[in-house]
């Protein structure tokens, strides 16, 4: 076989789609499942691999996507031999058995696999050696779905798939046939790294790729030209303009923190010994600080210093500038500092302008009107300051979709940080989690069990997030492609721990295992790439834990071996420790991007 068809066509503007060796489910045998020729050509081996499964790099949640297969086995024996080829929900990577999604069987049955259950025998003929299949999902129509080709012949009729789901393509051994094997074509190589011979090849509707047959109108290859772009997009902004972690050394009297990029209105500082992790931002003042790892009520000091173009300026505080000591900053950009000075005051600030009035800056008020906020449509994040009445009450967040983290801490008052996740549990709008402790998610009615909109999110009359007359800071999040993920994964136990994507490298993850109820070491840990330039990532912190860098999430000894690893699309879980990576429980995290994946292409 020629070399030219071992290589994958890449380059510094596209990456096709390959099979991703960081993805994938093996209940049996993984010593006999491997991947070769650039990840496109999968081999099972024979026997002892049944149900291991492999998933593509790229997922997808909308267009019209394409990609072609062939089939290099022998012809199946039985029903229960032969391959489930597909597509599979990415947020159930860890999930045993055939794709839970839709996907056809090559085995003497020809069974449609659909969620998991194979639903009716609906196509007909033999399945040979060399058949090429064709998946063609359409998530853009009003009726998503997929179709399914052998040979460039329709099998059956379209089927409609779930909406509001992201997917990636899926193949799995089904049975003991001997040594099953395939090529994939993602638009890189129609010749199959050379089983076929093209006479003519075909491009998808963007003259990208080159594929075996025609794909169908619309259809586009997964590849990174085709993704959509970082979703700010103001003046070429990047994933940096709107969050950057950073170092510095403390000199215990005044300094400037150049380097950020952007003025910052959320500074999370952390020394790396031992030292408390302090909140500051532009909403309460610079000069105000709180504490994640404690309850603290909100205390002010001059010596904190103030937020600067590029950075932040530090005085003599102690917990932000102690002499030679090594410090860790996460810095945020949201919408700007409100002004509170001013006759008449603009309170709210929102994407770089200050208003007077929430309706002058466009957002719809709630049952309780913020005293101040600072809001990034663009970058999905805002911060929201408010005085509790101790009743049900609705709060404006200001962004332009639903909140998938909130995190809120009273000012006055000595309470317990309450974090709302959007997959933290099955039902989160009636749970929460505590960011100064390690316990798990917990029912109790702070969100007044009420899930946010795109509009508000609720509380319910609770001193931690609505006291009468104390005065709370809400952090809001949504996803934006590219820039930002908040999600969840379930461990394995495995130091081939789960793949997670974010669509980006990350910059920063931070973790917490929301299931666990002995609570032993389940802090929520922290890994940047300021600390951290290159895999593995094992300098951890914790968000409820003043300890030193690199310690186990109880605080009892030092450990190296809680780690993941940063990757172009995602990250990779590489610990078996229950901080990251307990077995069958479930994870939530935070991530915000160095480099969205679509242009990541040396990672």
């Amino acid at each position: 076989m020629a070399l030219t068809n071992h290589i994958v066509p890449d380059s510094p503007t596209n990456n096709f789609c390959t099979l991703n060796p960081l993805s994938r489910y093996l209940q049996n045998n993984s010593s006999v499942t491997t991947l070769s020729d650039g990840n496109v050509k999968i081999s099972f081996g024979s026997g002892s691999n049944v149900n291991n499964t492999v998933f593509s790099s790229i997922p997808f949640l909308s267009g019209k996507i394409y990609c072609e297969y062939l089939d290099l086995s022998s012809s199946p024996s039985s029903n229960s031999q032969g391959m489930i080829i597909g597509i599979h929900e990415l947020e159930n990577l860890g999930d045993s058995g055939e794709p839970n999604s839709f996907a056809i069987s090559t085995g003497s049955a020809r069974q449609l696999w659909s969620n998991g259950s194979n639903t009716n025998y609906w196509w007909t003929g033999t399945p040979a050696q060399n058949d090429i299949y064709s998946f063609f999902v359409d998530l853009d129509s009003s009726s998503p779905q997929i179709k399914f080709y052998r040979n460039n012949s329709l099998l059956g009729s379209s089927v409609t798939i779930t909406t509001d789901k992201t997917y990636v393509f899926s193949i799995m051994n089904y049975g003991w046939q001997s040594t099953p094997n395939g090529v994939y074509n993602f638009g890189q190589d129609p010749t199959f790294a050379g089983n076929t011979s093209p006479s003519t090849t075909y491009t998808d509707a963007s003259g990208i790729g080159a594929f075996y047959y025609p794909p169908p109108t619309g259809a586009l290859a997964l590849c990174t030209a085709n993704l959509p772009d970082f979703t700010p997009d103001v003046d070429d902004d990047v994933p940096q303009d709107y969050f950057k972690a950073v170092t510095y050394t403390g000199n215990g009297t005044s300094q400037s923190i150049t380097g950020v990029g952007f003025q910052p209105d959320l500074v999370w500082s952390k020394p790396r010994s031992s030292g408390f992790n302090i909140v500051r931002d532009s909403v309460r003042g610079s000069t105000y600080r709180l504490i994640t790892d404690n309850t603290y009520a909100e205390l002010s000091g001059s010596n904190y210093g103030t937020f600067s173009s590029n950075g932040f300026n530090l005085g003599s505080e102690g917990n932000v500038n102690s002499n030679n000591v090594n410090y860790i900053a996460w810095c945020w950009k949201s919408g700007g500092p409100p002004d509170l000075t001013s006759s008449p005051t603009k309170p709210f600030a929102k994407n770089g302008v200050q208003y007077e009035t929430l309706s002058a800056a466009n957002i719809t008020a709630g049952t309780i009107t913020p005293t101040a906020m600072s809001v990034n449509t663009d970058a999905g994040f805002s911060i929201v300051k408010y005085v509790g009445v101790f009743a049900n009450r609705t709060i404006p967040h200001g962004l332009n979709s639903v909140p998938e983290m909130i995190i809120v801490k009273n000012l006055d008052d000595s309470r317990d940080w309450v974090v709302y996740q959007h997959e933290m549990s099955s039902d989160p709008k009636t749970d929460h989690l505590h960011l100064n402790l390690t316990e798990a998610v917990d029912d109790y009615p702070f969100w007044n069990d009420t899930a946010p909109t795109s509009t508000f999110f609720s509380i319910g009359a609770y001193s931690a997030v609505n006291r009468d007359g104390d005065s709370i800071i809400a952090y809001c999040w949504h996803s934006v492609e590219g820039y930002s993920k908040f999600g969840s994964y379930t461990g394995n136990g495995s130091t081939d721990g789960p793949f997670v994507y974010c669509g980006f490298r990350p910059a920063f993850v931070m973790i917490k295992c929301s299931s666990d109820t002995t609570t032993t070491h389940t802090s929520w840990a922290m890994y940047d790439n300021a600390r951290d330039s290159s895999n593995v990532m094992n300098k951890v912190l914790y968000a409820n834990k003043s300890i030193n860098e690199g310690y186990r999430g109880d605080a009892s000894t030092a450990a190296t071996d809680i780690y993941i690893d940063f990757l172009s699309n995602g990250f990779k879980v590489r610990s078996t420790k229950e901080e990251v990576n307990d077995d069958g429980e479930t994870y939530i995290f935070m991530a915000f991007a160095e480099q969205p994946f679509k242009y990541a292409n040396a990672r």
